[in-house]
């Protein structure tokens, strides 16, 4: 098994997603300056699917290696979120309407209803997933 230093680990990645994320951006003027064309050889045609898949495959490969490296451990809450994900991709849809027909007769504008749906639905889709886990045999399905 590799280490983390070791060319090939975890931080050869993200240095390599930050050189190719950086080689992107470099790009980014070429692109952006560069005057529309239809010609499929102009420099615009040529740097526009390379700046986009350097920057985003580099975005990516940095992303990971940040959250491998700062953010791969769980405490109680992180635990229980991910034990009830499932359920929540399973029941949001339920809760989602339900709720939404609840505030369907509230006159706001849509950011505040957005606001407020999002406050009572995350709540209890978390509360249902965890009671549905609760279930006699559940756990073959959750």
């Amino acid at each position: 098994m590799r280490s983390e230093t070791e060319p090939g680990g975890q931080d050869a990645a993200g240095w390599g997603g930050l050189a190719m994320t950086a080689a992107g951006a470099a790009l980014l003027p070429v692109s952006a300056t560069a005057p529309e064309d239809l010609d499929p050889l102009s420099p615009k045609a040529l740097a526009d699917p390379v700046f986009e898949g350097l920057l985003s495959v580099g975005a990516i490969l940095v992303l990971l290696w940040l959250f491998q490296r700062f953010f791969n451990r769980q405490g109680p809450v992180a635990r229980f979120l991910s034990a009830n994900a499932y359920g929540v991709y399973f029941l949001h849809p339920v809760v989602l309407v339900g709720a939404g027909m609840l505030l369907s007769g509230w006159q706001a504008p849509a950011l505040a209803k957005f606001a407020v749906l999002g406050a009572i639905a995350l709540p209890v889709c978390w509360a249902a997933a965890q009671g549905m886990r609760s279930l006699p045999y559940a756990e073959r399905v959750f």
